[in-house]
């Protein structure tokens, strides 16, 4: 009888200790779900890149992780929010066109032309609908959108394209230095776009940046220097390095 009893006993406290085990353990995965979750909708959070204007470094579908708050520096990729007016040449059909095959997000059309006249239109959802439209049809539109570029140079820095080069003056310091970027996609391929200066010198709160795959960048070649607080976020340099698991992560996120 005594044996059972302590059988029975042990029993006991072997199923104590696994349902203590048991409690920890489901303690701690909640907590860092909860820890994850708390970053995730506070400090951090998921972008995917769209576009080639980062490559090498960054793929078109590769996902990175942002950081609202660090700091920027100077060679940091950063997510850049941009609102701009966008000129498109669109196709209709039986004078209807679907405002959401847009290149780039449409908050509000401004004109629909075929450069020789306007024409009236009319937007039911995300139906563009053109009056008596003729030729080639072109439309004006508001955008605001995010792009993925890396800071070249801070407030006070001074910065000139030369050969297909960049050069740095950065604040406080005399003379241009030629600015040493094993990131870039090709070599000497960093020129001003028509009408721009090849040179700019970076005023208060202001960031200059570019992409890494230069010929197809929209960067501040064409836009020049951007407001600082136009930056929504720091991209996490270990993301970047571990771009194939941060991927696969935001995938699994949805």
């Amino acid at each position: 009888m005594t044996k059972v009893f302590d059988s029975l006993n042990e029993r006991q406290i072997s199923s104590s200790k696994g349902n203590r085990i048991f409690t920890l353990v489901l303690g701690i995965i909640v907590a860092l779900f909860l820890t994850f979750f708390i970053l995730f909708t506070t400090v951090f959070y998921f972008v995917e890149v769209e576009g080639d204007s980062m490559l090498n470094t960054l793929h078109s579908g590769d996902g990175v992780v942002v950081n609202r708050y660090a700091d920027v520096d100077r060679g940091d990729v950063v997510v850049i929010k941009k609102m701009a007016v966008k000129k498109q040449r669109v196709v209709l059909v039986d004078g209807k066109y679907d405002l959401s095959k847009l290149q780039y997000p449409c908050e509000q059309i401004l004109k629909v032309t075929n450069e020789f006249k306007d024409f009236e239109w009319s937007v039911n959802g995300n139906i563009l609908t053109v009056k008596n439209p003729e030729h080639v049809t072109y439309l004006e539109y508001k955008s605001t959108y995010s792009i993925i570029k890396r800071v070249i140079a801070l407030e006070g820095d001074s910065v000139k394209l030369s050969g297909g080069k960049v050069y740095v003056k950065f604040s406080g310091q005399a003379e241009y230095k030629e600015l040493k970027e094993d990131y870039i996609r090709e070599q000497d391929s960093t020129f001003a776009s028509a009408g721009m200066p090849s040179e700019w010198t970076v005023g208060k709160g202001q960031v200059f940046y570019l992409g890494d795959n230069r010929r197809y960048s929209e960067d501040s070649t064409e836009d020049g220097c951007c407001n600082i607080n136009a930056v929504q976020g720091v991209v996490s340099q270990s993301s970047i390095k571990c771009k194939g698991f941060t991927t696969w992560l935001f995938k699994l996120m949805g």
